[in-house]
């Protein structure tokens, strides 16, 4: 009993301040422990991409086939831990019109390119870079690979026109 006698009595108002500090102080961090699961999930899904093509684009015909070159910007706008790794490309023509879906042009990925000012003629002209390669697209490192795609052989395109025929 003397050492109830001993020790200073609380005050209402400090016993007040104990237990709203203890409340805003769980609080505080509940909200911290899920902003952090919120960015650690965030971190963890996996990024998307976005491709946007140029204005411009090159279409050809060489020999049987027929060439498609494009210089498109491949980036992802979200920051993530993961980097997408893109391995394969394809390009898709849906021709409008009398084509039937079975002659629908087919393009795979042939080579990629780079692209050099010739003095002598006076032209841009394509030069072969690599086979194709993965890409690693992250945030901080966009890519903006020169695709060379190739049609089937047989396909060809009609002088004056922008029909792709099989």
């Amino acid at each position: 009993m003397e050492d109830a006698a001993k020790k200073p009595a609380k005050s209402r108002r400090r016993r007040r301040f104990q237990a709203v500090h203890k409340w805003s102080a769980t609080a505080a961090a509940v909200v911290a422990l899920a902003i952090s699961l919120y960015n650690f999930a965030e971190l963890q899904r996996k990024p998307h991409v976005e491709m946007t093509l140029p204005h411009l684009f090159r279409l050809e015909k060489a020999g049987t086939e027929v060439r498609f070159n494009v210089q498109p910007t491949v980036a992802t706008r979200f920051k993530s831990e993961n980097v997408e790794v893109i391995r394969d490309a394809h390009l898709q023509l849906i021709p409008t019109g009398s084509i039937s879906s079975s002659k629908r042009p087919v393009f795979y990925w042939r080579e990629s390119d780079v692209w050099r000012y010739d003095a002598s003629t006076d032209s841009v002209n394509s030069y072969w870079s690599s086979d194709p390669a993965p890409l690693i697209v992250s945030q901080d490192k966009p890519q903006q690979p020169s695709f060379q795609f190739t049609a089937k052989a047989g396909c060809t395109r009609r002088a004056g026109t922008k029909d792709l025929l099989s």
